[in-house]
């Protein structure tokens, strides 16, 4: 029997009287007259209709996702960050040290926010974040929070150094409240496990200086458990106007920032050169 061909409007006529589902800009080709069977005309719309089906792709496996880290809950850590430029992540680093200086060094930049997953221990070395605009550093804001509570920052930093120092960083927030649970709460602690005699020594601080680290702008710092080095220094036999029980502090604002923008910050030496609480 000679081939013919059926255009679009003879098939929806064809599907409409049998009851076939209809083909919408489709050329179909029918070499049977019967009623069914290969070559039909109900066989060739069956046959369009599969071939413009869309496949349907495998599901991934199913995974919970935290949305203020953008990772599989109870995956990374410690410490986490995303950012909206360059590396955008989400990273993982050891210690809040090691997230600071990937940002100081350009890795991460404009809005960055750093989660902390886990406690960390930050050594004898303070976690210092350096100003945008100085050697590597460009951010616009930097967060700083805890994503599940009770999580806890600690460092043993020398004489007139702190745990977290911000040198002459602006734009920054740590924020101690978990945003995963409900309310209000101090749910990061930071800690300066320094001995107790250790003079000078600080929780968080700003440091600044009278040029390049001279200005540190629009920082939060807030619902936080800060815990200063002289535990056991509030007694009647601790008394010395320059020891430990005098002379720290849980939040410091105040001078020996170096006056090169980007270098660390100098330690303090005395409580009458700075401001503090």
């Amino acid at each position: 029997m000679k081939q013919t061909q059926i255009l679009l409007l003879i098939a929806l006529l064809g599907a409409a009287a049998v009851g076939l589902p209809s083909l919408r800009g489709a050329t179909i080709t029918v070499t049977e007259a019967s009623d069914s069977g290969p070559g039909t005309l109900r066989q060739a719309q069956r046959n369009s209709v599969k071939q413009n089906t869309p496949s349907q792709k495998a599901q991934p496996p199913f995974q919970t996702i935290n949305t203020y880290t953008g990772i599989p809950v109870g995956g990374a850590g410690p410490v986490t960050v995303t950012a909206t430029c360059v590396v955008m992540g989400p990273t993982s680093y050891p210690t809040l040290k090691a997230a600071f200086d990937a940002i100081n060094a350009g890795t991460h930049q404009c809005d960055i926010i750093i989660d902390i997953v886990s406690s960390t221990n930050e050594g004898a070395t303070p976690a210092t974040l350096n100003g945008s605009g100085t050697l590597g550093a460009h951010y616009t804001s930097v967060l700083i929070r805890p994503v599940n509570d009770g999580v806890s920052v600690s460092g043993n930093p020398a004489n007139g150094l702190g745990v977290v120092q911000l040198n002459g960083a602006s734009n920054v927030t740590i924020d101690g409240d978990n945003p995963n649970t409900s309310g209000i709460n101090r749910n990061l602690t930071i800690q300066n496990t320094a001995t107790n005699t250790t003079i000078l020594g600080q929780v968080v601080r700003i440091a600044l200086a009278t040029s390049g680290n001279n200005h540190a702008d629009n920082d939060t710092i807030e619902n936080l458990n800060l815990i200063g080095n002289a535990t056991g220094r509030n007694i009647s036999t601790a008394t010395s106007t320059i020891g430990s029980e005098n002379t720290t502090f849980g939040f410091l604002a105040g001078g020996d920032a170096s006056t090169t923008p980007g270098a660390t910050p100098a330690p303090i030496t005395a409580v009458t050169t700075t401001v503090g609480a």
